[in-house]
């Protein structure tokens, strides 16, 4: 193992046991929310493994550094469109007088606006950005306005930036991860978001297919925001290159597998006791990670009856309440209380998941992880209650055929909490979900 102060432990601070990032921040991340203006960031990675603490830090650097590059991009390019938006208005306001000047008049007006935004004295002064929006603005130099035109990259974290918060993670997601993936299609980090064609777009969601079809779409519509946020800025015109597109489906919306009652043994048998319970319940409650990994004690809720409520979820239908047998609600709720489910972040949980799963099956399946047990749960609620999909799917967190949303008390057609614990305790209780749950109690 590398010494402490080995490179390879760089931005790595142990205190005790615990492993910690401290990173220096630079003055363009200052003002984000994580960093509340400090220069220094000291955060523990809540690991006590050295290798963990290596892939958290890289994840983090992998992430800021990012920002401090777009950070300074953005500035440099809201710099230039400031000074050149100054600039054009001025040449709009003197070209409208010069009809009606004389031409001593119109003379000094126009040497007055060059006065004004004087590009060589800028240059002098080594504001080179404002000295080329005026030129561009006053002598039509579009080669130079063209080199401060919005890149797809800058424009995905102008987005993420703006939203962050505001709108479903998924989509930021979505935006972040579909640029990514579009830019190294076209090949060029460097790529304008007016210059993208539907072409383009078309031939990368093809080159693609491997992936599910919802991720695909998913991608598509989440761009196809960004453009049109950008577009209402005033920051790129002409038709979204991201909406219209044909794309080939495959029809596998349901390509995630099940795990095996072999495989789900040897997963419990190799977790740690936090993964253990953090799989427990996700059969139990059918949650995606990330809504586990994001409760706390404001979701667990007692009324009529003990209930898991979700405020906000990867869709509207996600938003639900699930209700629980007494002993399991308690059981779950000490957990969350505990913090053992937020004690790191999802891509932690997902990375460690990934790696047990490995271990187990000895293979890096794309159709067989944590979002499996979700299935599971599915699969479930339909050989329980084969006839019910309207309300089971209520509980998963799916939009029904008849669009029913959830909220505390009655629930729509009529169905009370306590008519929904019925069908929770009886998948619960069913012979294939209890072969998996009887394995978490050995």
């Amino acid at each position: 193992m590398a010494a402490r102060n080995s490179p390879q432990n760089a931005y790595l601070l142990q205190r005790g046991s615990m492993w910690y990032i401290r990173w220096p921040v630079p003055p363009s991340l200052r003002n984000l929310e994580i960093f509340n203006g400090k220069a220094l960031h000291i955060k523990t990675l809540k690991t006590t493994d050295l290798y963990e603490a290596r892939y958290l830090r890289d994840l983090f650097l992998a992430k800021y550094s990012g920002d401090v590059t777009a950070a300074l991009a953005n500035l440099r390019r809201q710099t230039f469109l400031e000074a050149y938006r100054e600039a054009t208005e001025a040449r709009r306001e003197v070209e409208a007088r010069l009809p009606y000047l004389s031409d001593e008049e119109a003379l000094d007006a126009l040497d007055g606006l060059e006065s004004a935004f004087n590009a060589e004295a800028r240059n002098d002064r080594g504001d080179h950005i404002r000295a080329d929006a005026y030129l561009a603005a006053l002598h039509g130099k579009e080669i130079i306005r063209e080199q401060y035109a919005l890149t797809l990259k800058d424009a995905a974290w102008d987005f993420i930036k703006a939203h962050d918060g505001k709108i479903p993670h998924s989509t930021i997601s979505r935006v972040k991860k579909g640029s990514e993936s579009l830019i190294n299609f076209i090949g060029r980090d460097g790529v304008k978001l007016k210059d993208i064609t539907n072409r383009q777009v078309t031939r990368w969601i093809d080159s693609i297919g491997s992936l599910r079809d919802n991720t695909r779409a998913g991608y598509l519509a989440a761009l196809h925001k960004m453009w049109y946020w950008h577009w209402l800025e005033e920051r790129v015109e002409g038709v979204s290159p991201f909406k219209g597109n044909k794309m080939t489906r495959k029809g596998d919306e349901s390509s995630y597998q099940n795990f095996t009652v072999e495989e789900v043994a040897g997963l419990v048998y190799l977790a740690s006791p936090a993964m253990k319970e953090m799989m427990r319940y996700a059969l139990i409650t059918g949650c995606r990670l990330s809504e586990l990994v994001n409760l706390t004690p404001a979701n667990f809720t007692t009324g009529e009856v003990f209930a898991v409520q979700i405020f906000e979820g990867k869709t509207k239908a996600a938003t639900r309440t699930i209700p629980l047998p007494k002993e399991i609600w308690e059981a779950f709720k000490q957990c969350v209380d505990s913090g053992m489910f937020s004690a790191s972040s999802v891509d932690t949980w997902s990375h460690r998941f990934g790696t047990l799963k490995e271990k187990v099956t000895g293979e890096r399946s794309k159709v067989k992880t944590f979002h499996s047990f979700r299935h599971m749960t599915s699969t479930a609620y339909e050989r329980a209650f084969p006839r019910d999909e309207n309300s089971t799917s209520v509980l998963i967190g799916h939009k029904s055929k008849r669009g029913d949303t959830m909220t505390y008390g009655l629930y729509s057609e009529g169905l009370s909490l306590q008519q929904y614990q019925e069908f929770v305790e009886g998948m619960i209780a069913s012979p294939y979900m209890q072969q998996f749950l009887s394995l978490f109690n050995e």
